[in-house]
């Protein structure tokens, strides 16, 4: 309690990160629109909405250039990441490579716990493996963007950096693997082959709590023990946007 009670006193003192919107819209100048997605975690109805309008004010006003900006994004759920894309790529794309899952009795609990009890119905593969062991799935098709219409046609470039995570970092990878646009700035923060599927458990002695991930997913083009994270295409150390010329 006293070690909680410290950490908790310092906190006070700490600055508080700068809060951004988890997506905006704004034009560069008439022909560079620069769309910023900081967060993938969103409604995803309003997240379609919103992407909806900012892909008619491109096409309304001729706007040849698009920059989408995931320097701060931290991941979210990728139903958003493909959302996005349908609006930048027909190209087909693997979201993953494949993905390997480790089975156990306590993240059973918890995802039962999350679907209200009917977990073994919802999701039987799962609370049928045996604890402790690892399902592995590399049968993954390919996903081909529906029709749009409002799909951005003109130079794209994508901004990734070392806050670039989760979801988004996933995102990055599949446009690096299947050359969906053009990456500039800075390595991801995190390597393509990375985790997710988080589980909150408990030390029994002290009390304290924590997160650790239970999935590893495999970058898209399937390349298991490749530990680098996404590469841009154009290293960028400054801020590409604010960079003069």
């Amino acid at each position: 309690m006293t070690l909680r009670a410290n950490a908790k006193e310092r906190g006070k003192t700490f600055l508080s990160a700068p809060a951004y919107p988890k997506y905006s819209f704004k034009y560069l100048d008439s022909k560079i629109g620069l769309l910023s997605v900081n967060s993938l975690a969103a409604e995803p109805d309003a997240f379609k909405g919103f992407l909806d309008s900012c892909f008619t004010s491109l096409q309304q006003g001729h706007a040849s250039k698009l920059i989408v900006d995931l320097r701060r994004n931290a991941g979210g759920h990728s139903q958003l990441a493909q959302t996005l894309l349908g609006y930048i790529t027909n190209k087909p794309y693997l979201m993953t490579g494949g993905v390997r899952w480790k089975v156990s009795q306590e993240y059973k609990e918890q995802l039962n716990k999350n679907m209200n009890g009917r977990g073994a119905e919802k999701m039987g593969y799962y609370f049928q493996a045996v604890n402790r062991s690892i399902l592995s799935d590399t049968n993954i098709n390919a996903t081909s963007s529906q029709r749009n219409p409002l799909r951005h046609t003109g130079k794209l470039f994508v901004l990734i950096g070392a806050k670039t995570f989760s979801s988004a970092n996933m995102m990055a990878n599949k446009i690096q693997d299947y050359k969906l646009s053009t990456l500039v700035g800075e390595p991801s923060g995190e390597q393509t082959n990375d985790y997710g599927e988080l589980i909150n458990l408990t030390l029994s002695n002290t009390g304290f709590t924590f997160s650790t991930s239970t999935k590893q997913f495999i970058r898209a083009n399937g390349n298991l023990k490749d530990s680098k994270p996404v590469l841009p295409q154009h290293s960028v150390m400054d801020n590409p946007i604010d960079c003069s010329g």
